[in-house]
């Protein structure tokens, strides 16, 4: 019974294996560790704040040293934990993770002043433009 039990998935395996192979050759996974290759494919699981403000272009009348730009990267900085961070992500990018690299940037995030005008409040939600 406890063979049986040790081996009753080797088929499976063996079958998610053959599909990995075909995509990533095995010389290339030896070259890895499990937590590394986890990371290249999956992302980190902590939000590097500082890589996301390196690929981060100001519109408007913001740059980098605007008063409320500062405000905002220490609120995400230091006030969201790592789940927070991940539904910020989320709702501005319609991703979890980051890049693991600069590199791997393939688009910029864009922070833009908006002005609302009176009666225009309700015209003021976000919205997410892809640079």
């Amino acid at each position: 019974y406890r063979q049986y039990r040790l081996n009753e998935f080797n088929r499976q395996i063996n079958y998610i294996q053959q599909g990995l192979y075909s995509i990533i050759p095995y010389y290339y996974l030896n070259l890895f560790t499990a937590k590394e290759l986890e990371e290249a494919i999956c992302g980190k699981d902590q939000i590097d704040i500082e890589l996301l403000k390196r690929n981060t272009l100001y519109g408007g009348d913001y740059n980098k040293n605007s008063p409320p730009i500062e405000r905002f990267w220490i609120v995400l900085n230091e006030m969201f934990n790592n789940d927070q961070k991940n539904l910020f992500l989320i709702f501005v990018w319609g991703r979890s993770t980051l890049p693991i690299r600069d590199e791997d940037f393939q688009s910029k995030f864009l922070i833009t002043s908006y002005d609302v005008y009176q009666g225009e409040v309700d015209q003021a939600l976000p919205r997410k433009y892809i640079h």
